[in-house]
């Protein structure tokens, strides 16, 4: 669940080990559907060791849902809204919704087999003989489900981590990807209009031992400055000289932003320009897309420190590792 929850603030648990993600207006963030679903099967295998996951995607949660056991194990099923109902269409009774063993057997009774049988059906004939459940089987059937995702728990952190395709061991390397993750984060915090009070450095070794530090901030920020000044800070409470594969960042204890509340920083005056640049920078970003402003140094840092995944994420425990 707090692999999903780097996808979505919208994370409703269905059982122990399957869940409902509202991706709305995800794709600027993480790509397409197809490139959604192979990040959220990656971010599940590295957060537990190697397990598949099977993924579904469409436009409601039923649909999603049969999806997602279309073709597993490790699948990866999409059905455009255009395509549900001719897609569901040729599926057996079974796989509705609610239908359990003797429902399906009721159904197969009064000649149905396949769901574009029931989708086909008067809706008035299937509630004469099923209730209301016969009625809710019409709408599944065409694809129609109103509910939607409930997302129960509120986030306490939000945080991006890095693994790495080449380990790093410079602290100059380390601190370019806290830059980035930084960047990243406090603009998370400026759209969900929040405030951090804490930072939280995180690396992982190549032998996957887990080292973090946190701490306080003096006053709660959004400001990608002065998380990564503080957390550059945290480096120096790291003995371990690496190398590292994974580099994270998160912002944590926070705060709802009021509109009349002014921004405080470390340094006031430079927190307040280095906001008002960051801000400049989202309605860049929010107008023409990621990647249309990158620090000149970005540009020529890589030096074959590439970038495997890049998980950004919400957590909901304050405390962590």
């Amino acid at each position: 669940m707090e692999a999903l929850g780097g996808f979505s603030p919208l994370v409703e648990p269905l059982s122990l080990d399957e869940a409902f993600l509202d991706m709305t207006g995800s794709i600027r963030l993480f790509g397409d559907p197809s490139a959604i679903g192979q990040r959220i099967k990656a971010a599940v295998r590295e957060c537990t060791g190697g397990l598949t996951a099977s993924v579904g995607i469409s436009a409601t949660r039923y649909v999603a849902k049969v999806a997602s056991g279309f073709r597993k194990p490790d699948g990866l099923t999409i059905v455009p809204l255009a395509e549900m109902r001719a897609w569901l269409a040729p599926l057996p009774v079974s796989s509705l919704w609610g239908a359990g063993p003797k429902t399906t057997e009721r159904l197969r009774a009064l000649g149905f087999d396949a769901i574009g049988q029931v989708a086909s059906a008067a809706p008035a004939t299937l509630e004469r003989t099923l209730g209301a459940l016969g009625r809710r089987f019409h709408s599944l059937a065409n694809g129609v489900d109103p509910r939607e995702v409930v997302g129960a728990r509120r986030a306490h952190s939000v945080g991006s981590e890095r693994t790495l395709n080449v380990d790093v061991v410079a602290r100059a390397d380390i601190e370019a990807h806290l830059r980035l993750a930084a960047d990243a984060v406090a603009q998370r915090l400026r759209r969900s209009q929040r405030r951090a009070r804490g930072v939280r450095v995180k690396l992982k070794t190549t032998d996957f031992r887990l080292l973090t530090r946190q701490a306080l901030l003096s006053e709660a920020t959004d400001v990608a400055a002065v998380l990564l000044a503080r957390a550059t800070t945290l480096l120096d409470e790291i003995s371990d000289g690496g190398p590292f594969r994974l580099v994270g960042l998160a912002a944590y204890d926070l705060d709802a932003v009021s509109r009349a509340t002014p921004q405080l920083d470390l340094l006031p005056e430079a927190g307040d320009r280095e906001r008002r640049l960051e801000t400049a920078i989202d309605a860049l970003v929010g107008r023409f897309g990621t990647g249309v402003v990158q620090r000149a140094g970005d540009l020529a840092r890589d030096r074959g420190v590439g970038v495997a995944a890049n998980l950004d994420f919400l957590h909901d425990r304050e405390n962590e590792d």
